[in-house]
């Protein structure tokens, strides 16, 4: 009767961790256990490629005031994704893992823009500016301008340019084999 209830106990207290952040739920109790029972933040980093798709691990670097801070997270290819503000690893590990979410999120959304904003920028071409972003950026920046790409061509097809298509294609072709 004892061990049942103390087993309750527990699964109610790792459920209540699950809930506060969800991504829990894709690590076991026993990984989830050794995650609470350590105060060192950096016990995370063998279980994020189950909690993320594709983040192998967290950047961690002191802060100014001595605390441990996030500041990037980390694919398994190496790309890295800077964190456009820190985030301290401090207190309740469901809390500061859930504003590494949020920071990730953020972080990703302003760079997302940034690239679409400065695709063809600077006389740069699509190669050199797809080596100035992570991949997931680059895929999303090139269906955006894709779009409008495509969008320009039906336009000056309808303004009567005929070889407006091929023309694009002949570029697209170019650009594939860059």
């Amino acid at each position: 009767m004892g061990l049942e209830k103390c087993q309750k106990s527990l699964n109610d207290y790792l459920d209540s961790k699950r809930n506060a952040f969800p991504r829990f739920f894709f690590i076991s109790d026993d990984e989830l256990l050794s995650i609470l029972g350590r105060s060192d933040p950096s016990c995370v980093q063998e279980h994020m490629i189950k909690m993320y798709d594709n983040i192998a691990k967290l950047q961690f670097q002191q802060g100014p005031n001595g605390e441990t801070v996030v500041t990037a997270m980390i694919s398994a290819e190496g790309e890295v994704m800077e964190f456009r503000k820190h985030v301290p690893a401090e207190g309740r590990v469901e809390d500061w893992m859930t504003a590494v979410l949020e920071e990730m999120r953020s972080t990703n959304r302003l760079i997302t823009k940034e690239a679409i904003f400065f695709y063809g920028a600077d006389g740069k071409n699509r190669v050199q500016w797809m080596l100035g972003y992570q991949g997931m950026i680059c895929l999303a920046g090139n269906k955006v301008w894709w779009t409008w790409e495509v969008e320009d061509v039906f336009r000056k097809v309808k303004k009567a340019e005929k070889t407006a298509m091929k023309e694009y294609a002949k570029r697209l072709h170019g650009q594939i084999g860059d």
